[in-house]
């Protein structure tokens, strides 16, 4: 089995089933996590001479961010967003929107 095979044999481990946790049970509801799952890699090779096996080396990332939850109780189901997230995604487009309007009221100006 070569190294690329083998990458990839671990990446499809983590998939749509890491997006979506296991509930848990919070005494009067049930809390289901999810987030956005992301991976990559890449790997190369030669084939060797003969009966040796060739040079190879492979590599990847991975990262999740947690996007919020399901929350199930007595009043029904709902979702709860993560407040950091999109606070993090919220703030580089509020500050490009907040320049690019200033640029153009700069313009305007002229």
């Amino acid at each position: 089995m070569n190294i690329i095979t083998r990458v990839a044999g671990q990446v499809l481990a983590v998939g749509v089933t890491r997006a979506v946790g296991e509930p848990v049970d919070l005494g009067g509801g049930t809390l289901v996590p999810v987030a956005i799952v992301a991976h990559a890699f890449g790997g190369g090779g030669d084939q060797g001479d003969g009966d040796e096996d060739g040079a190879g080396g492979a590599g990847g990332s991975a990262f999740v961010w947690p996007v919020g939850a399901y929350v199930a109780d007595a009043s029904g189901v709902r979702f709860r967003g993560n407040p950091v997230l999109w606070g993090v995604v919220a703030t580089p487009l509020v500050l490009a929107t907040g320049i690019g309007a200033a640029l153009v009221v700069r313009a305007v100006r002229r």
